[in-house]
């Protein structure tokens, strides 16, 4: 968590904001208050609702607005969270995809924290309800900052793809009015509060900057230029990375309503005769070791998806949401942190802990997996590419055949499961995910890429992207 700057000019210290950062999903939702009423509001809230609860005890306000500035497809919504937990109402845009209360707002429409309002803005687009809020320290006052959701974040705009292919080029045509005619009166000095920072497969290049103002904007960021509508659709639809599979199970979760987290099982030690006996009636066993650990020795059958800033969304990816999870961590201290980051993206079945990691595993005499790191890419081995396709359009690996990590086992291939198989990418990071379900699949000699392109010894590699 970080704490936000306060773009309420003359609100003072009366109005409090503060910018909550969800790690692994390049994800940001903000809590507002004013002090002078003791009332606040959440707007984007993640499922882990206890960040909030603190800033509530710490500035001694009580929360009673949760705002969804649209159907969330990248991570589980906490409205439903802290609706029950403190009675707060649940806002949201025009939409009947909402199974649970929500107050429909449009434009004009405002929200009363004592003097503050924050006030709806429809911005489709990204979404078809999607809305921002302008935040007001008086009701008299202009807007001093927007909380601008999915629909502009720094450096880039939202994506209008994630419903489908049928709907990209209307929402397309949607966004460009909300960025060209909807936002057109708002000043330059008005602050913007994106939804989203750098990493994010919500944008194609967010940038890194965690705050921006619109004249930034409308002074840097390429779609934000003059240019006809068709320029627009063109460019927004043309520059976009592969929207991540377990995006349209979000948005059906956050729509249903998510199931509240005190009503799921927490996980419990399990014995390694106990894993195998799981695992055969289809447990999953997640190794989130480190990459040099998981080689060295990990339980057969494990998927690796190492406990680093992006876990969630490779977690997202690869895992099925209706397999249980046994965890095999390095440190019994991220066991809640790695729950909640699975929590995250509605993977909601970890059933357990091998307890004495893998120290017990040995100790049990159970055979171990391996899986070998090498330096260099052999010239017998088939060399397997899992770098996205503009990675690997842009800096190809000679005779490598590629294959996006989240496709490794469903995509067709020429691979030959009894020739050696040298597994590649940027750092090593998923190229190791890669060839742990390579093994899962039967593939008997797999090897990484240790480091990666950017660490290879061999003359013939790129250097390229973790």
């Amino acid at each position: 968590m970080e704490p936000g700057r306060n773009p309420f000019g003359q609100g003072g210290a009366r109005v409090i904001v503060e910018t909550v950062a969800s790690p692994g999903l390049a994800q940001l939702s903000y809590f507002v208050a004013d002090a002078e009423s003791g009332l606040a509001a959440v707007i984007d809230p993640r499922r882990d609702i206890n960040i909030y609860r603190e800033l509530a005890d710490r500035h001694g306000v009580r929360i009673v607005y949760s705002i969804e500035t649209h159907v969330h497809a990248d991570f589980v919504s906490g409205s439903r969270e802290l609706a029950a937990a403190f009675g707060a109402e649940v806002i949201g845009g025009p939409t009947d995809a909402y199974q649970f209360p929500v107050r429909t707002v449009r434009s004009g429409d405002a929200i009363a924290l004592g003097n503050v309002r924050l006030e709806a803005l429809e911005t489709p687009g990204h979404t078809p309800e999607h809305i921002a809020m302008l935040l007001r320290p008086t009701p008299e006052s202009a807007p001093t900052a927007m909380c601008s959701g999915d629909f502009l974040f720094a450096d880039e705009v939202g994506r209008p793809d994630l419903l489908g292919t049928e709907s990209a080029e209307p929402l397309a045509r949607q966004l460009y009015r909300s960025i060209h005619e909807v936002i057109a009166p708002l000043p330059d000095d008005l602050e913007i509060l994106p939804g989203h920072g750098a990493g994010s497969p919500c944008g194609s290049q967010i940038g890194t900057r965690p705050t921006t103002t619109l004249g930034h904007e409308r002074r840097n960021n390429p779609k934000l230029a003059p240019m006809p509508e068709a320029a627009f659709v063109a460019m927004v639809l043309g520059d976009l990375p592969l929207a991540p599979s377990y995006y349209p199970r979000m948005k059906r979760i956050n729509a249903e309503g998510p199931p509240l987290l005190a009503g799921l099982s927490t996980p419990v030690p399990v014995t390694p005769a106990e894993v195998l006996y799981r695992q055969s009636f289809g447990t999953l066993v997640l190794d989130t070791r480190e990459l040099e650990p998981f080689a060295e020795g990990h339980v057969p059958g494990a998927l690796s998806i190492a406990d680093r800033s992006d876990f969630p969304i490779w977690a997202g990816w690869m895992i099925d949401p209706l397999a249980d999870v046994v965890l095999v961590t390095e440190d019994s201290t991220r066991t809640d942190a790695v729950v909640r980051a699975l929590q995250s993206v509605g993977l909601d079945r970890t059933v357990g802990v091998l307890a004495g990691d893998m120290d017990a595993w040995r100790a049990a005499g159970l055979s171990t997996g391996r899986l070998r790191r090498v330096a260099t890419m052999s010239e017998s081995c088939q060399r397997l590419d899992v770098r996205s396709a503009r990675e690997s359009a842009a800096l190809p690996v000679p005779g490598a055949q590629h294959v996006y990590v989240p496709h490794v086992g469903t995509a067709e291939t020429s691979m030959n499961a009894s020739t050696p198989i040298c597994v590649i990418c940027g750092s090593g990071y998923r190229a190791t995910i890669a060839a742990s379900r390579l093994l899962q699949l039967g593939f008997r000699d797999v090897a990484v890429l240790a480091g990666g392109l950017n660490a290879a010894e061999t003359s013939d590699c790129p250097r390229s992207q973790p």
